[in-house]
C-alpha cells in the first residue's frame, strides 16, 4: 500500500471512529411530536395517586429459573416521604423488602431484605430499577421532564438515572398506560399500565425487561 492509500485508508478508519462515537453518545430524549413543558404542567401524573392507601397486588414474577407468586405491597411511610415495596408469598414468606426516599436526608434506597436466591447483582440492581420505576421516587438530584403532544394532548415525563431513560406515557385524561427504559442503544424495560378514571392506582402491571429477563404480573386487589 502506497502512502497515498495508506493515507486514504487511515483518515477513513478516523472517520468511522468518529461516526461510532458520536452515534454512541446519542440517546433517547422524547417521544417523536412531543414539545417540551413545565412541571406544572405534570407535577400530578403519577402511578399511585392517594398516599394514605396501601396497594396491595396479586404477582407473579419470572426471573431465570425462579417463579415466585404472592403479593406486592406498596405504601407510603409517613415522616420520611418514602415508599416501601414489599414482595411476600400468601403465606407470609418474605421475597424482598425495598424502601425508596428522595435523598435530601436518607439514602435514595434502602434493601430491607432480599431473598438469597436473588442476591445476584444483576437481579437485585433490575428489581430495584423496576420498582423504582413504579413507585416514581428517585433521588433529590435527578430531575423529571416534562413534554406534552400538542394534538393528542398526552403527557409524557422523562428521569435521566445511571447512563439510562426511563420514560412515563399518561393519556390526555392523566391516566399512565406505558413506561419504557432505555439505554444509549436499546428498550431494556417495557411496562404496559392499565389505568381506569376515578380511580387511585392502576388495576393491572405488565413488565417485561431484558438482561437480565424477568416478568412480572401484577393484578389490583383493592380495585
Amino acid at each position: 500500500m502506497n502512502s497515498k492509500k495508506a493515507y486514504k485508508y487511515l483518515t477513513g478508519l478516523l472517520f468511522l471512529a468518529i461516526l461510532s462515537l458520536a452515534t454512541s453518545q446519542c440517546s433517547y430524549r422524547h417521544l417523536s411530536g412531543f414539545v417540551e413543558g413545565t412541571e406544572a404542567m405534570g407535577s400530578d401524573l403519577k402511578l399511585f395517586k392517594n398516599d394514605s392507601i396501601r396497594y396491595v397486588y396479586r404477582s407473579n414474577l419470572s426471573i431465570l429459573n425462579h417463579h415466585l407468586s404472592g403479593l406486592i405491597v406498596i405504601k407510603k411511610i409517613p415522616g420520611r416521604n418514602g415508599t416501601q415495596v414489599v414482595f411476600v408469598s400468601e403465606i407470609g414468606m418474605k421475597y424482598f423488602d425495598f424502601e425508596y426516599t428522595d435523598g435530601q436526608n436518607t439514602a435514595a434506597f434502602s434493601c430491607h431484605y432480599l431473598m438469597e436466591s436473588l442476591q445476584h447483582h444483576k437481579i437485585q440492581s433490575r428489581l430495584r430499577s423496576l420498582m423504582q420505576m413504579l413507585v416514581m421516587q428517585y433521588p433529590h438530584s435527578v430531575k423529571a421532564a416534562y413534554f406534552k403532544h400538542p394534538n393528542t394532548g398526552e403527557f409524557e415525563i422523562t428521569y435521566a438515572i445511571d447512563g439510562k431513560i426511563n420514560s412515563y406515557l399518561f393519556s390526555d385524561d392523566g391516566l399512565a398506560y406505558q413506561i419504557i427504559q432505555h439505554s444509549k442503544t436499546d428498550q431494556l424495560v417495557n411496562i404496559e399500565v392499565e389505568s381506569r378514571l376515578n380511580e387511585a392506582s392502576p388495576s393491572s402491571i405488565n413488565i417485561k425487561s431484558k438482561r437480565p429477563g424477568i416478568k412480572l404480573q401484577m393484578q389490583a386487589l383493592n380495585h
